[in-house]
């Protein structure tokens, strides 16, 4: 880590394992894409088409649509990072960690599915079949819980990092 960074560790872990949630989705959409059951191009043009309806029919959704969906997954994750340091202060019981994820990502998916995306973007919802999108957002949480244990790990084994310019 950087000192004198602008940035809280815990933030940039959170947006650290909030990718590795993100891409965990992504490789999610792209097995059910091989597997025939949606179209991941489709996907990620209605993820930018849900934010930037102009961008609905065009090359560029599929690459905005992508960086939007990172760019969700590093903002939710620094989210839920942030969310957890203030439950737990300055306990660092890790006890909680994956129940509190898993429980987070499930009603992340119950809003987005059932009550934002039915009003902005029904379209949207139709694209990832109900079941398959909770399934995408429990392996967000397990990808953001593994990184975030990882991460954790490496730091316990070599503290010398953060003294690192």
């Amino acid at each position: 880590m950087i000192r004198n960074s602008s940035w809280s560790p815990i933030a940039v872990l959170g947006g650290i394992a909030g990718l590795a949630g993100g891409i965990a989705e992504t490789a999610w959409v792209l097995l059910l894409s091989a597997a025939g059951l949606l179209n991941a191009s489709d996907v990620a043009i209605g993820v930018s088409a849900t934010l930037l309806p102009g961008t609905y029919g065009t090359a560029t959704g599929i690459v905005l649509g992508l960086v939007i969906h990172f760019g969700l997954s590093v903002v939710l994750g620094m989210a839920l990072a942030a969310m957890w340091e203030g439950i737990i202060g300055t306990h660092r019981s890790r006890t909680w960690l994956a129940p509190f994820l898993f429980a987070a990502l499930a009603t992340v998916w119950a809003v987005n599915f059932h009550i934002v995306l039915p009003v902005i973007n029904p379209q949207f919802v139709l694209l990832v079949p109900i079941p398959l999108a909770l399934i995408s957002k429990l392996l967000f949480a397990g990808a953001m819980l593994v990184t975030a244990r990882g991460l954790e790990r490496t730091k316990e084994l070599s503290p010398a990092i953060e003294e690192r310019d």
